[in-house]
């Protein structure tokens, strides 16, 4: 095998890539060029993984080796510089087509840099449409990729109808009036996180403030910009209640502040510092100052149930009527210079750094007002102790509000995004029951009732900024058309625990105690345990609870304080980054804790990271130590005769300590070192020869210097027997003979029928179905590619195909074998499987697509059958949303028993066949009584001749060792091997006779293979 070869190989075994269904017009030149990048990048450094995004045709996540661009990055801007040259030396892998992007975000979170552009098109936004870079501080790009729109250069940008036009529909079709929160956009439209292909369309984008029948509506009405038409409303508003409702969401990059709101963290700490400096000038030169405490009786503990206590209220904006503003610092103190000497009437109210506004919807504003005269500190108190409800929760919002953004700020710095969610109002005590929301910077809590307590406190408070703390970080996702995968509520949980320092979000939610979430629940991705679609809540408890066992699991490896650090910056920091679903989310926290750019190598705490992962069935970026390619053996019917195994074992980083053949032939399992081969990376090892009849069950370890190990297949074993073939059961499908197909779940597409070669490229990669049986005419598939079919599965299908009731009573080593053209998406997301009387026995990998090129002739030993009066066969299909492919095709099935085959007149077995230098072997020999024998020994294959006598398999040059059997026909020796070292590797052919009757009969032939 070539080097190219090896690469082909590795592409199609090692990367996983993901792609959806091909169109029946076959592959785009987009998908072309795409794929011819990967190829490039390939062949550049193996070992490039892909995650695709089903709705642009794009590659959003490509990592594995890292891509070096430079020396060591020291600044933001040196770090985009080295993105933007990414995005033109990547532009045909990532699909960016003719649009433009704009750089949104550049941060550097722990060693990594974060990059987003966002896309445009002649000047308008395309909403959804990305690209992302990770690049480690070392100048390697560990993570790139884009969910890039892919739009028609003729797409027109003109709106046909106007912006006013377009807000009055949309105030019509929500029944809102007078509610503008903006003018209208035009952006091109297309659910880019959906789960088909997005489409684009012109469209105003008309932001909504209002109410409707009492309700709050806070959203964005998507309006067709050429007739009109009702694209969609996305709610805007999110709930965080015991009941789990949720209102979906959005995809908007929410950085735009509120006009309406003025104050900002921004302005607070100009007012800081510009009052420190002045009150040190005015000390220095005599004058006084404006100053005082502010104290609130506040429940600082992470359950609604407790006490208050009273304590410094940091943040609070203080203004000294025609003197000036100022803020509490963390001590609750203030100060404001002036050279008046005038007392002062002041009123504090429950405003300032990180809450814009509090409005009380029950109840009376909490504010306290004193005289402040310059030179004499004066004591603010808000609130008292045992304050009723309506009072009570109005700190306590006040208070967790300002530490929540203070919590972020410790992680993240001064950012632009958490200045604008220090815009944020707060509606306290609203006459509703059980539930909180976030939407368009306004939090509301809601006042006891139906059985809960007052929701407006820590934790819930907590995750309704976290909820706010997305918003800003890119929008909220909302993955139209499909299924909402509840990262936000996640994220709002998380901000939550980490904030608390404990598992429990909302502890004394309702009267008797009771709390609403826990990372410490037992939900796995996708769906926690619910159906697709729905439960965002629920969803959000999988990427909540996984976070929390990152944090749990650093700890337990870190300590407690270097733990705690580590969680907040590499999964705190990762909401920087914006993801869509919660794989992508995990993806960024990965690359987060990463050190050297190579995903593929693991990360700093990939252990601790990877077991979270695993608890959750979240996918995440596996450590990949390389690719191991083969070639599976036939089944034979030269009994006894050792096989030489061989395999391409391909290292991406590092090297391999240690590589095995491991094997069974019914008798317990042999490990065998495997070693070098003839070619670059191939290695060999033996399997001893099996009589007949006998099923051998194989597959290949490699121990990589990492201490990881790959292991091919990844499940299961390659098969093969022993033995002659005798036909139980055929059938080549030329006629209907009572096969039956069932439809499970959305769509039934097994034909029988002439094949017709459907084909197709998408996301980098080919998929062929077959031309023409493998004989005859006919074969059984999914989508013959028939009119109005395209060869391909379709997404979120499951269905089989059942064989007739086969008689296989009294048979024995059972197996089946027909010819194979499978195409298929790795089996973590679509399934084929071959089930024997309901048991499965046979699955394609869970890792890396599955993509026959040719007929394969597939030979399956099902001994554990033998016995049965009967069996049915089953072969199934399951897919997922994404990546659709040829699926099965199936001609000549067969199902066969072993039965004995002729033996030799000599038998000859050596036992091992693979012998390390110095070790020992048993020879084996069994022929007629006394007669006089001998065996040939060679290092090359071939056929001799001795005209007269016998033909032997063993090639010249070889030896003769004359032996005798003795008087039962046998000659057994145990030999030993040399201890040479240039030795190891040496493959001999060997055979042995007898001279018998007057005439030379030959045995099987047989290998040694010297170890090392």
């Amino acid at each position: 095998m070539n080097k190219f070869t090896i690469l082909a190989a590795v592409l199609a075994c090692a990367t996983g890539l993901r792609a959806q269904e091909i169109p029946a017009e076959g592959p785009t030149s987009t998908d072309q060029a795409m794929a011819d990048a990967l190829k490039r990048l390939e062949s550049q450094e193996p070992g490039w993984r892909v995650n695709w995004n089903k709705a642009t045709g794009t590659p959003k996540q490509v990592f594995g080796p890292g891509l070096r661009m430079s020396s060591k990055v020291e600044t933001v801007q040196q770090a985009v510089e080295i993105g933007r040259r990414l995005l033109t030396e990547q532009s045909d892998l990532l699909g960016l087509g003719t649009s433009d992007y704009e750089l949104v975000t550049a941060q550097k979170v722990v060693e990594t840099y974060v990059l987003t552009f966002d896309q445009s098109f002649r000047g308008v936004e395309v909403t959804g449409g990305r690209v992302d870079v990770r690049l480690h501080q070392s100048g390697v790009v560990s993570l790139f990729g884009s969910k890039a729109l892919q739009i028609a250069p003729g797409f027109s940008v003109e709106p046909g109808i106007a912006a006013e036009t377009a807000m009055r529909l949309a105030e019509r079709y929500q029944d809102v009036k007078d509610a503008r929160a903006a003018q209208p956009r035009l952006v091109i439209h297309a659910h880019v996180d959906g789960r088909d292909a997005a489409s684009p369309r012109l469209a105003w984008e008309c932001e909504l403030d209002g109410r409707q029948n009492g309700e709050l509506v806070v959203g964005r009405v998507f309006v067709d910009a050429k007739n009109g038409e009702l694209i969609e409303f996305v709610n805007d508003v999110y709930s965080c209640s015991l009941g789990h409702t949720h209102v979906s969401g959005s995809a908007r990059r929410a950085a735009r502040a509120n006009p309406r709101l003025e104050r900002s963290f921004a302005l607070a700490e100009s007012l800081r510092v510009e009052r420190e400096a002045e009150s040190a000038e005015s000390l220095e030169a005599g004058g006084s100052s404006y100053s005082g405490n502010v104290m609130g009786w506040v429940n600082v503990t992470s359950n609604n149930l407790n006490p208050t206590t009273n304590v410094p209220l940091p943040g609070i904006e203080v203004v000294i009527p025609g003197v000036g503003t100022t803020f509490t610092d963390d001590n609750g103190d203030f100060s404001i210079p002036s050279a008046s000497t005038t007392p002062v009437s002041v009123t504090i109210a429950l405003q300032g750094r990180h809450l814009s506004r509090m409005d009380v919807i029950q109840g009376t504003p909490v504010t306290a007002t004193q005289t402040v005269t310059p030179g004499v500190p004066a004591q603010f108190q808000l609130s008292s102790a045992g304050d009723a409800e309506f009072n009570r929760h109005q700190l306590d919002v006040y208070w967790w509000t300002d530490q929540t953004n203070e919590f972020m700020r410790s992680v993240l710095g001064n950012t632009g995004p958490l200045n604008t969610i220090s815009n944020v109002t707060a509606d306290v005590n609203e006459p509703s029951s059980c539930n909180a929301t976030y939407g368009g910077l306004n939090t509301n809590y809601f006042a006891a009732g139906g059985g809960c307590n007052n929701t407006g406190f820590s934790t819930v408070v907590a995750h309704e900024l976290g909820h706010g703390m997305d918003d800003v970080h890119g929008g909220i996702a909302n993955d139209a058309g499909g299924q909402v995968d509840g990262l936000s509520e996640g994220w709002g949980d998380t901000i939550a625990m980490f904030l608390s320092g404990q598992p429990i979000v909302g502890a004394g939610f309702t009267t008797g105690g009771g709390s609403i979430r826990s990372g410490l629940n037992g939900r796995t991705y996708p769906d926690g345990g619910f159906s697709p679609g729905g439960a965002p809540h629920p969803k959000g408890e999988v990427f909540m609870g996984f976070n929390w066992q990152v944090r749990t699991n650093l700890i337990n490896s870190l300590g407690s304080a270097a733990g705690v650090a580590r969680a907040n910056e590499i999964v705190i920091g990762s909401i920087v980054a914006d993801a869509g679903p919660q794989p992508d989310a995990v993806m960024e926290i990965f690359a987060l804790d990463d050190d050297d750019g190579n995903l593929n190598n693991g990360t700093v705490n990939y252990t601790a990271l990877a077991n979270a992962a695993n608890i959750r069935n979240l996918p995440f970026p596996e450590i990949v130590v390389g690719s191991i390619t083969h070639t599976p053996l036939t089944s034979t019917t030269d009994s006894l005769v050792p096989r030489d195994v061989r395999a391409f074992v391909v290292p991406f980083f590092g090297s391999f300590s240690n590589i095995e053949l491991v094997y069974d032939a019914g008798s317990g399992s042999v490990r065998r070192d495997m070693l070098p081969a003839e070619f670059i990376t191939e290695f060999r090892a033996l399997i001893d020869g099996v009589a007949a009849p006998g099923a051998v069950a194989y597959h290949f370890e490699a121990t990589h210097d990492s201490g990881a190990t790959l292991r091919a297949p990844e499940q299961g074993d390659y098969n093969f027997i022993v033995g002659a073939n005798q036909v139980i059961f055929s059938d080549d499908f030329e006629a209907d003979s009572g096969w039956t197909s069932v439809e499970i779940a959305t769509q039934n597409d097994w034909q029988r029928g002439t094949p017709t070669g459907a084909s197709g490229t998408t996301f980098g990669v080919n998929w062929s179905d077959p031309s023409a049986a493998f004989g005859g005419s006919n074969i059984f598939g999914n989508d013959l590619a028939p009119p109005g079919f395209n060869g391909s599965y379709q997404p979120n299908v499951s269905n089989l195909l059942r064989s007739p009731t086969i008689n296989v009573a009294g048979q024995s080593g059972l197996m089946l074998r027909f010819r194979r053209w499978l195409t298929v998406e790795e089996g973590i997301f679509d399934q084929a499987t071959i089930r024997v009387n309901g048991v499965e026995v046979w699955a394609n990998p869970q890792n890396g697509n599955l993509l026959d090129t040719s007929w394969q002739l597939f030979e399956l030993p099902i001994g554990q059958f033998d016995g049965s009066p009967t069996i049915q066969v089953e072969f199934t299909l399951d897919s997922d949303g994404a990546l659709n492919l040829g699926g099965w095709n199936i001609d000549d099935f067969e199902v066969v028993s072993a039965t004995t085959v002729p033996m030799p007149p000599v038998e000859f077995t050596i036992t091992p066949a693979q012998v390390d230098r110095g070790g020992f072997t048993l020879i084996n020999v069994l022929g007629s009584p006394n007669a006089p024998a001998g065996i040939l020994l060679g290092p090359n294959p071939g056929m001799t001749t001795f005209p007269g006598l016998a033909t032997f398999l063993v090639g010249q040059p070889f030896d003769v060792i004359p032996i005798t059997l003795d008087s039962a026909g046998a000659f057994q020796i145990i030999t030993g091997i040399t201890s040479n070292p240039n030795a190891s590797g040496d493959l001999f052919y060997l055979q042995a006779f007898e001279l018998s009757g007057g005439m030379v009969q030959t045995s099987n032939t047989s290998l040694l293979l010297i170890g090392n």
